[in-house]
């Protein structure tokens, strides 16, 4: 089929010469309907011959470019529904698994590279930044703990506070965030001030206020205290503050001083300890610690507590994957059963209706 005739086809879309049909990702194309964006999946990749399995009415990318089609999802974008942005370094995302391991950008870890780290590159802000003499200006200042760059981990690479009662550092993230954790960097040639540390999370500029989500407990040299040390801190808002009043053996008034902080972030959809685990909610995103659903339950194609498993294949689809595909009564005995539609290729048996014939 030629171009010009594939756009006069197609129902409620508007297509252009040589840039992406519309589909269901709003931020990056432009809305179609449910039947415009099905007759497309058909006449584009039955063209091309294409013989992977077609997920009828999911968020795929046609690029129709002088009347040639191609079947994908939008660069940068990846699995269910093409629902997920890969967060990694050029030429590692790949559209069925996402990005390669150990590739992630900057900002961003995990085993899918989907916990950012919002702290980077944050300002904050302290109880006052150590000055030693003869100079008057801050060597170790604040903003080395949101600046990316662990180096060496040593005095030179890490923040240290002026002694003072109360001690606190804290960073603002510009927004309330739902967070979840935070991972402090120690520097590795003096321990000591790690032991009595706290973490709030909060959303004022009160020392300390808001949650509470942890106290370094070490012995007074801080030894038995992780290098780096990863703390729950679940909950929304806008600043993390560390604070203590803990001073060591060698200081009269308390200090601290670390390398870097991170606060992380799962990227909408994903949950789990590593934000490595995905949901497919029909209303709103999952828990990020629990995957667990909003109200009105999964995508159709999907089920389980966290609307994680897809329908079994050619066996089950729908919401919930709660029909069964040898019900539908369609035209074509060898017809596909997509998870989430279960529509019949080339329509239904005579006095059956319907996208599944049923």
């Amino acid at each position: 089929m030629e171009l010009d005739a594939l756009k006069t086809a197609v129902p409620g879309s508007v297509m252009k010469q040589g840039a992406p049909v519309p589909g269901i990702q709003a931020d990056v194309m432009e809305d179609v309907n449910q039947d415009g964006r099905d007759w497309i999946v058909h006449q584009c990749c039955d063209l091309i011959g294409d013989a992977m399995e077609m997920y009828l009415g999911t968020a795929v990318l046609f690029v129709i470019f002088l009347g040639h089609c191609s079947c994908d999802c939008l660069s940068g974008t990846y699995g269910f529904q093409c629902g997920y942005r890969c967060h990694c370094l050029p030429g590692h995302c790949h559209s069925t698994s996402g990005c390669d391991p150990g590739k992630c950008s900057p900002g961003w870890s995990g085993a899918t590279c989907h916990k950012q780290n919002v702290a980077l590159k944050k300002g904050v802000s302290s109880s006052g930044d150590a000055v030693y003499a003869p100079s008057t200006d801050a060597r170790y200042p604040s903003s080395l703990a949101t600046d990316g760059q662990l180096g060496e981990r040593k005095y030179y690479d890490c923040i240290e506070t002026r002694a003072s009662n109360p001690n606190w550092w804290r960073v603002d993230l510009d927004d309330i965030m739902m967070i979840h954790d935070v991972t402090v960097y120690f520097r590795l040639d003096y321990t000591p001030r790690r032991n009595g540390i706290q973490v709030y999370l909060t959303n004022t500029t009160i020392t300390p206020s808001g949650h509470f989500c942890y106290t370094v407990k070490a012995n007074t040299s801080g030894t038995d205290i992780n290098d780096i040390l990863s703390v729950p801190c679940h909950g929304r808002g806008r600043y993390v503050l560390l604070y203590t009043t803990t001073a060591t053996e060698e200081n009269t008034q308390p200090k601290m001083d670390f390398c870097e902080v991170e606060v992380d972030v799962c990227d909408p959809g994903t949950f789990g300890a590593d934000c490595e685990n995905y949901c497919h909610c029909k209303h709103g995103v999952c828990n990020d610690m629990t995957g667990v659903c909003p109200p009105g339950g999964c995508l159709a194609g999907c089920k389980g507590t966290n609307c994680s498993v897809e329908c079994v294949g050619n066996v089950e689809y729908g919401p919930d994957c709660g029909r069964t595909c040898f019900d539908r009564m369609c035209k074509e005995a060898a017809s596909t059963c997509p998870r989430d539609t279960g529509r019949c290729d080339g329509g239904c048996e005579p006095g059956w209706e319907g996208e599944d014939c049923t």
